[in-house]
């Protein structure tokens, strides 16, 4: 990744409607203007590429990140019911101390600060769900 690349993508992550380089001549400015006008957006033809290939490898980082195991799901489930480590651990047959790792590595993967943090993330992000 570099700066620049990074620079692109925080640009559309934060609402721009267009990327173009500044070497771009006037009529591909003056289309990339017409283009955001009616409601689209443009990202020069000499960046595409290397910014799609930019989203793909901030896409699998994130994807990569947020992978829980089918256990951690679970216990995910029973903390949104507001199960008590002691009661994870019976309920999944695990001791105590494997549910605390495994809630550790729940907050990691998922950069959540606490359990509560943690549920709300994987409600949001479809990972669990409120019975």
């Amino acid at each position: 990744m570099t700066l620049r690349n990074e620079a692109i993508f925080e640009a559309f992550k934060a609402g721009v409607s267009a990327y173009i380089p500044k070497e771009s001549g006037t009529t591909e400015l003056i289309d990339a203007i017409r283009k955001v006008h009616a409601g689209e957006s443009v990202i020069s033809n000499r960046i595409t590429k290397r910014f799609i290939k930019f989203c793909a490898v901030i896409n699998k980082k994130d994807e990569e990140n947020k992978k829980l195991t089918k256990t951690q799901i679970k216990m995910l489930q029973l903390a949104s019911k507001g199960k008590a480590n002691k009661e994870i651990a019976a309920n999944l047959g695990l001791t105590l101390s494997k549910v605390k790792n495994q809630f550790r590595e729940i907050f990691e993967n998922l950069k959540a600060a606490d359990r509560t943090q943690a549920v709300v993330i994987a409600i949001k992000e479809g990972i669990i769900k409120i019975e």
